[in-house]
């Protein structure tokens, strides 16, 4: 089920998360605006584990929120839009 693009109310909090991933993963990947908001960051984009702690450490930095070892499944990191759900379901604005 393919969901509607990310409305303008999330293009700040999307550039911000986009901002993160870059550091994280090879920056040319993010030419033109980045990746989809459905595309695997893991299949797609080479995050790996220890990527993914470092963007958990950016997310929790930017957004001010924190993320409970619970949470660190790999729904909540599949993609940007999961990231954007997430980010706003801790309360980061």
């Amino acid at each position: 089920m393919n969901r509607p693009a990310v409305g303008e109310a999330d293009d700040e909090m999307r550039s911000r998360i986009v901002a993160i991933l870059a550091e994280e993963l090879d920056a040319g990947l993010f030419g033109d605006g980045g990746p989809g908001d459905d595309a695997s960051l893991f299949d797609e984009m080479g995050l790996d584990s220890a990527g993914t702690m470092r963007l958990v450490i950016g997310l929790e930095d930017e957004f001010e929120i924190e993320v409970p070892d619970e949470d660190l499944v790999r729904s909540n990191f599949a993609t940007i839009r999961a990231l954007i759900e997430y980010v706003r379901s801790r309360g980061g604005e």
